[in-house]
């Protein structure tokens, strides 16, 4: 639990460093609904202030392929940088 606790707090920290002095344009990330949208909700619950707008994949939708082609600035899946 506070490894779980800890890895959300870092991603939160990570995504409000991220976007604190860039454009005032929404920061969206691709996710699965269940856990991962959850997970980056509760991140939107804790700070207010950050501006996140959560895409959740349904029916297939590669995240990737989002990514790519601009619909989205991040995924919950990325692990090698493009």
């Amino acid at each position: 639990m506070k490894y779980a606790a800890f890895k959300l707090a870092g991603v939160a920290l990570s995504l409000s460093l991220a976007w604190t002095s860039v454009q005032a344009a929404a920061l969206r990330v691709a996710a699965d609904p269940v856990p991962h949208a959850e997970i980056l909700n509760y991140i939107k619950k804790i700070d207010p202030s950050l501006d996140l707008k959560v895409v959740e994949l349904t029916s297939g939708v590669n995240a990737n392929e989002l990514l790519a082609s601009g619909d989205v600035d991040a995924n919950y899946f990325q692990h090698v940088l493009t």
